[in-house]
């Protein structure tokens, strides 16, 4: 149970990124996530703590 707010190819970690608002409750019991990404139910990892971050903007796509 949630909603992806926004989502994008990460080009920092070469693949699809999104961020979502997510019930914690939903994913202590979860043992598969997935998400809807254009109608196509796709296998989604949740990420908490990790900085997706390019500070020297090295990975920009050009």
């Amino acid at each position: 149970a949630g909603l992806v707010v926004s989502a994008g190819y990460g080009h920092r970690v070469g693949a699809s990124i999104a961020m979502a608002v997510v019930d914690r409750q939903a994913l202590a019991n979860a043992k598969d996530i997935s998400v809807l990404v254009l109608g196509r139910k796709r296998r989604a990892t949740v990420v908490e703590g990790y900085v997706l971050y390019d500070p020297e903007n090295a990975k920009m796509k050009v």
